[in-house]
């Protein structure tokens, strides 16, 4: 019940993909600005997101506890 890793390190521009391993479904919510959201992911399903802008903090909204965060760099 984590984001792995919980700190992701990407250029900007680079795009992220967010695999669901786990045996319940979870989604990822950008929560600095809202800008962007998964659909609830199921086992093996997948979520791909172009980042552009600066640092981005996410959670599953089904389960909060799981936080992660995207630092870009130039």
């Amino acid at each position: 019940m984590k984001f792995i890793p919980e700190v992701l390190e990407v250029a900007q521009g680079d795009s992220v993909i967010w695999t669901n391993k786990d045996i319940v479904e979870h989604n990822v919510f950008e929560q600095s600005t809202q800008s962007w959201k998964s659909q609830n992911l199921k086992m093996g399903e997948s979520f791909s997101q172009k980042i552009t802008g600066n640092n981005f903090d996410y959670i599953c909204t089904l389960h909060p506890v799981m936080k992660g965060r995207i630092v870009t760099t130039d």
